[in-house]
């Protein structure tokens, strides 16, 4: 009698089993086939680990864009400003430029003429000295 509940027990389990693998055909692959479970296994592992990574680094990407944006749109106002401030000196002072040009150019001429007497008169005082020399 001990035998035959055994045999029904085992029987009952048994057939559970195979009922559950047969509803589920993936797992009865993974039993047959471990060494190829292992492999895939550990491909979806890597797979999601570097998806997770690259969702963490995304995510880390938009939040310093996030952060540094309104410092970049200071930072280009504030070039945009100065650089407007800039063009507005420089032709300021290109007209005052303008204006100290046109008082210098005669004070240049003048110089200049000045040069050129003193430059004629020593040529023709070394010419006198070369000719009393020969």
């Amino acid at each position: 009698m001990n035998n035959a509940i055994a045999k029904n027990v085992q029987e009952m389990i048994t057939t559970s089993i195979q009922m559950w693998i047969a509803e589920h055909p993936v797992v009865a692959w993974v039993v047959t086939h471990p060494l190829w479970a292992i492999a895939v296994i550990l491909l979806v592992l890597l797979s999601a680990w570097g998806l997770l990574g690259a969702i963490a680094q995304f995510i880390q990407q938009a939040w310093l864009f996030i952060l540094q944006a309104p410092l970049k749109l200071i930072y280009w106002l504030f070039g945009r400003t100065f650089k407007l401030f800039n063009q507005a000196n420089a032709f300021q002072f290109t007209q005052l430029d303008q204006t100290g040009t046109q008082k210098r150019l005669p004070e240049i001429l003048d110089r200049l003429e000045i040069l050129r007497k003193e430059q004629e008169a020593l040529i023709q005082e070394m010419r006198s000295l070369l000719e009393s020399k020969i």
